[in-house]
């Protein structure tokens, strides 16, 4: 009797230990197959590298809609032969920007332009008024270069190193004259000091011109 009921505990005791091995190794099985669903359904909604890529490869590009507003090919400098090569920048850039299926458009951005000869030398010194002219002529080439020309612009910035507000006057004076009826937006400060020896006008300017689709 002793041993037979010390054998039916023996056994008893083997069996639960069976069924908890067993369960244990069903619950294990389950959880796998439940996380190898929810990374397969994780990398279904996320977005591929390839799409990622895509949008990073249009800066400016957005999410919002089909007709969205983004460069066709980037960014681009622009160097003039016609203009002093002595300087450590481009005279301009721009990106041609395309509004859905319309025609695109370009967007220019000048550096400075500076009174400076083709050999990189300040011309007129002293005189506000002809550096003005200098500047507004190189202004002219700048834009040339990058497809665009004044009536295009849509805002300038005109800066005068004096304190004396008769001198940002006549080199406002000259602004306009080269500006004509295109009165486009701008900005007229006095600085104490612009780049170049002897340099005393500078203006930039931000254009924005209709170019054909295949330019």
């Amino acid at each position: 009797m002793a041993e037979s009921l010390e054998q039916s505990v023996k056994r008893s005791a083997e069996q639960s230990a069976e069924q908890s091995v067993k369960q244990s190794k069903e619950q294990s099985v389950k959880q796998s197959k439940e996380q190898s669903a929810e990374h397969s359904a994780d990398q279904s909604a996320a977005p591929s590298d390839e799409h990622v890529r895509g949008e990073r490869g249009c800066p400016g590009g957005n999410s919002g809609g089909a007709a969205r507003t983004r460069p066709c090919a980037g960014v681009r400098l622009v160097r003039d032969s016609e203009l002093a090569a002595a300087v450590d920048y481009a005279y301009a850039a721009y990106a041609d920007l395309a509004e859905g299926g319309e025609r695109p458009v370009r967007a220019v951005w000048t550096a400075g332009a500076c009174p400076l000869d083709a050999d990189g030398r300040t011309v007129a010194g002293g005189d506000v008024a002809a550096q003005a002219r200098q500047v507004m002529s190189n202004l002219r080439q700048a834009l040339s270069s990058a497809g665009a020309t004044l009536d295009d612009v849509v805002k300038t910035t005109v800066y005068v190193a004096s304190a004396d507000r008769t001198d940002l006057v006549s080199a406002w004076r000259v602004v306009r004259e080269h500006m004509g009826d295109h009165d486009a937006p701008s900005t007229l400060l006095g600085v104490a000091v612009l780049g170049y020896p002897d340099q005393l006008v500078e203006v930039e300017a931000v254009a924005v011109v209709a170019v054909a689709a295949g330019d």
